[in-house]
């Protein structure tokens, strides 16, 4: 069997792997794009502003994983 990866490059015009993931879940691209905007960054509502990105229902997180909170 061939990994995908070496099936990738021998085939010629084929996306990599990486782009594939990308068309595949598009909610990355969104995501990320909120994740490392200085916007963002430390802000409040950035939970619910992810879970509007993605189309569902925002939830609030169990005190162990906030970011004020070790964990």
């Amino acid at each position: 069997m061939v990994e995908s990866t070496e099936m990738s490059q021998s085939i010629p015009h084929r996306p990599t792997d990486d782009r594939i993931e990308l068309a595949t879940y598009p909610e990355t691209v969104a995501l990320t794009g909120l994740f490392v905007s200085p916007h963002w960054r430390d802000h409040n509502d950035l939970n619910a502003e992810a879970a509007h990105r993605s189309a569902i229902e925002a939830h609030v997180l169990p005190p162990d994983l906030t970011p004020d909170q070790p964990g």
